[in-house]
């Protein structure tokens, strides 16, 4: 599978500080989560960048047969995540319930959704750090970038609007890039029980 990695800065983000108040309750908390199903070629890389936002990391893997809960049973065994199993099979895979597995058991402020295959830059991290303890916004607008060889065939996209990568797993990951198409979506919203997939 390709390797995506993809821009979930805020889109907008110097005119959202603007006109947004600042909250005096205690700072807020992101609770990052996955879905999976045979990940085993890009999940370490994408927990690995998500920690970078938040130590509450939750995944649901939905019946892999790759050696992707492998590597999440290690995760969890080093208390780096909390690991859910939900089998499905070919035939009732359902997305929508695995994501609201995740959210029953998201404990920060904030959810962010990344897929298996997503890493989050470094000056990504910090722009979405900004942002949450303002108030007025339950969610927000995110660009997703993803990169390919410029024959279509995708190799990934950068939570990095920028384009910059600052890492030498960015640096590696994004030699062969030579195109990009950017994407928005919403995939940070606050923790409420009214928002569900």
């Amino acid at each position: 599978m390709a390797k995506k990695t993809a821009d979930k800065s805020p889109h907008s983000s110097s005119t959202m500080s603007s006109s947004l108040s600042t909250s005096s309750s205690s700072p807020s908390t992101i609770t990052v989560c996955f879905v999976t199903r045979n990940a085993a070629a890009t999940i370490k890389d994408a927990i690995e960048t998500a920690h970078l936002l938040s130590g509450d990391v939750v995944v649901v893997d939905t019946g892999s047969t790759d050696a992707t809960k492998k590597i999440l049973d290690e995760f969890a065994a080093h208390k780096k995540i909390i690991f859910r199993e939900l089998l499905q099979t070919d035939e009732t895979l359902d997305y929508s319930a695995a994501r609201n597995e995740c959210l029953n058991h998201a404990r920060g402020n904030w959810i962010m959704i990344m897929d298996q295959d997503e890493i989050l830059t470094p000056p990504t991290v910090r722009r979405l750090r900004a942002v949450l303890d303002y108030q007025g916004a339950d969610a927000y607008v995110l660009t997703k970038r993803t990169y390919t060889r410029g024959d279509g065939a995708p190799l990934g996209t950068v939570k990095d609007t920028a384009g910059t990568s600052d890492t030498p797993l960015l640096k590696q990951k994004c030699a062969a890039f030579t195109h990009f198409s950017d994407g928005r979506m919403i995939r940070l919203f606050k923790n409420n029980q009214k928002y569900r997939f």
